[in-house]
């Protein structure tokens, strides 16, 4: 048995009242649940909180190396005041949702990952401000943790950046996968910025796009389960 606060990756619907819950869990890493009774005409029970970007605390039947484990008792994790009615956070939660699903492919406890995702919704959901940047500040977070994360230039901004080697560069790289001017400068400067600067930073529409879209092929290069991301197109619609 383990109690433990967790956030929704994705929801999957089960048989006609059960739902299947990957889960990012703070004591066990990623997980899959099952729990019943929570669909149905008659069924209102944690109603809207049981989808992905949602967080709950769980109490579940946990066994080492099984694949599906059982919920017992579960109840809302972070109860959000703006997230579900905001269409734009709304769209920033799902797209960092999905990428924190397709970056942590293995069952891993990580609980200096799980707290600073758990401060990062916090903070998009009480953010009176533009949360324009919080795509680029994620990535950031799980590059670091997840040790792939690159130093900033140094002295003297080197031109370009390679993606494979995950350097900057003086040179164009033998390769297609690497980013120029302007957007190399940006990448530099949010490198070596925290979280609470680098949200209040103005870019333009284009540059940040940009970068959203190098920390995506970047991660492509580097993490071997990460595929195409479903939401961007969303996400690049709302913040446009």
């Amino acid at each position: 048995m383990i109690k433990t606060k967790a956030l929704i990756l994705s929801a999957m619907k089960y048989r006609e009242s059960s739902l299947i819950l990957d889960m990012l869990t703070r004591e066990t890493g990623r997980v899959s649940f099952i729990i019943s009774g929570v669909r149905g005409s008659k069924t209102k029970r944690h109603a809207g909180m049981l989808q992905a970007a949602y967080w709950a605390e769980l109490v579940a039947y946990f066994k080492p190396g099984k694949g599906l484990h059982r919920i017992k008792e579960i109840k809302p994790g972070m109860l959000y005041t703006a997230i579900p009615f905001h269409p734009t956070k709304r769209a920033v939660a799902v797209f960092c949702t999905e990428i924190i699903r397709k970056s942590s492919s293995t069952q891993e406890q990580n609980t200096a990952l799980f707290d600073d995702l758990y401060d990062f919704f916090y903070t998009l959901d009480n953010d009176q401000g533009s949360v324009a940047n919080y795509p680029i500040i994620l990535l950031q977070i799980l590059a670091d943790h997840l040790g792939i994360k690159p130093s900033p230039s140094g002295v003297g901004l080197k031109p370009y950046f390679d993606l494979i080697e995950g350097i900057f560069v003086e040179h164009i790289p033998q390769h297609i996968h690497y980013i120029r001017a302007p957007i190399t400068a940006h990448l530099h400067n949010f490198l070596g910025m925290q979280p609470i600067e680098a949200k209040n930073t103005k870019l333009p529409h284009t540059h940040r796009k940009a970068l959203l879209e190098f920390w995506i092929d970047y991660f492509k290069i580097h993490i071997e389960s990460f595929k195409e991301i479903n939401s961007l197109s969303v996400l690049s619609d709302v913040l446009a």
